[in-house]
C-alpha cells in the first residue's frame, strides 16, 4: 500500500475481548469456547476506505486490545511474537449492506474474501482473520 504511494491508515470499530462466537469457532476450532481479542476495523488508503478487517487473537497475545492503535505485528515483533507462515482462502463475494456503508461502495459490487490463519515457527495460532477488500 505504501509502495503504491498511498499512506495506510485505520478506522476501528471494535477492540474488545470476547468469547469466540460458535460460528467463527467452525474456522478456528484450536479457539472453540476460549476468550479471545476481538479487532474490527476499516483500513484505509489515503484517507479512502479499501477493506474490512475482522481478527481473532488468543488472548494472551493481545490482552489488552485498547493499547493498540497501528500495527498489530509490529506490536507482537516488540514482544518477541513472530508470525511464520499464513495459510489463506480467497474467493470472491457480493457487498451486503453493511458493507457498502463502511468501505463507501455501491451494493452487489463484487468484493475478494480473504480468511487468514497465521502460525509461529512452532505452528501456534496467532490470529484468524477475515478481510472484505474493495479494491
Amino acid at each position: 500500500m505504501l509502495q503504491a504511494g498511498g499512506i495506510a491508515g485505520n478506522r476501528w470499530l471494535e477492540r474488545t475481548t470476547t468469547l469466540l462466537p460458535d460460528d467463527v469457532a467452525s474456522s478456528v476450532p484450536a479457539l472453540k469456547g476460549e476468550r479471545v481479542t476481538k479487532l474490527r476495523r476499516v483500513r484505509l488508503i489515503n484517507g479512502e476506505p479499501v477493506s474490512l478487517e475482522t481478527t481473532r487473537i488468543p488472548l494472551a497475545l493481545l490482552p489488552a486490545p485498547e493499547i493498540l492503535e497501528h500495527s498489530l505485528y509490529q506490536y507482537w515483533a516488540e514482544r518477541r511474537i513472530l508470525p511464520a507462515k499464513k495459510k489463506v482462502r480467497i474467493k470472491a463475494i457480493a457487498c451486503q449492506a453493511e458493507i457498502v456503508r463502511l468501505l463507501n461502495i455501491q451494493p452487489g459490487m463484487p468484493l475478494l474474501f480473504y480468511r487468514q490463519h497465521t502460525y509461529n515457527a512452532q505452528n501456534g495460532l496467532l490470529e484468524y482473520c477475515e478481510y472484505l477488500l474493495s479494491q
